[in-house]
């Protein structure tokens, strides 16, 4: 049986931080508008539009934002496998557009660390191992 180590809460929100940061740079919207705008209940504007094109994008090709990255750990399916850009959109589409909703639902239903969207796609967030199983280096 194949053991996923799911990513803390810690570690999810501060890779969200630094998505919102980052793309707020890219794009020219200030971190503290994106931040309001996102935690509205009904955020729907360009900055969550960018956002959830960009977790979208990055989730779907690569299971990491750039956020994830920085703290190895990926979003994939119930059994630690790539997602398809549909589950990426599902999932993402909470973070960018409903977070407070999304996530206050997802911790009372919940027992795998899921936001409603991640259960609604069926994706969790792992860590992912720092060197992969049974690979040998050589030099």
């Amino acid at each position: 049986m194949k053991k996923l180590k799911l990513a803390s809460w810690g570690s999810r929100i501060l890779a969200w931080l630094i998505d919102i940061i980052i793309v707020s740079v890219i794009v020219g919207f200030t971190p503290l508008n994106t931040w309001i705008i996102t935690w509205g209940f009904f955020g729907l504007s360009f900055n969550a539009i960018i956002l959830f094109a960009y977790w979208t994008i990055a989730e779907g090709y690569k299971g990491q934002s750039i956020g994830k990255m920085l703290f190895n750990i990926k979003v994939t399916d119930m059994k630690g496998k790539k997602i398809d850009y549909t589950k990426a959109a599902i999932q993402s589409a909470g973070k960018a557009l409903l977070l407070p909703l999304d996530l206050i639902i997802g911790l009372l239903m919940s027992e795998n660390r899921q936001r409603l969207f991640n259960k609604l796609s069926n994706t969790i967030v792992i860590k992912e191992p720092s060197r992969p199983a049974k690979v040998k280096y050589e030099k």
